[in-house]
């Protein structure tokens, strides 16, 4: 059996003018979602840019940690030796016999 086309032979069939009002349809629709596309665009643009800001804001607030822990370590290294040394003196004045390292 032969199968019926979709559209009858006495009927107009698709235009040029068709063709043409749906292109510019299409066109209208791609333009907004551009647009839409554009906007949403800007709003990460400035998203990433505050990203950015606190970013270089945290890079410097952990090199001034890293200073200040730097120097918190170092004392704590003196100190520490001061003590030993201290512990050292104390032991030879009372006669408690030094471990010689």
């Amino acid at each position: 059996m032969h199968k019926k086309s979709t559209t009858t032979r006495g009927k107009k069939g698709i235009t040029l003018r068709d063709v043409v009002a749906h292109i510019q349809a299409m066109k209208g629709e791609v333009l907004l979602k551009i647009g839409g596309l554009e906007k949403r665009m800007g709003g990460l643009e400035k998203r990433m840019d505050g990203l950015e800001k606190r970013m270089d804001g945290l890079s410097g607030d952990m090199k001034s940690m890293e200073t200040r822990l730097t120097e918190r370590i170092d004392a704590l290294e003196e100190d520490l030796t001061a003590t030993m040394q201290d512990t050292v003196r104390i032991r030879a004045h009372v006669g408690i016999p030094v471990p010689m390292e």
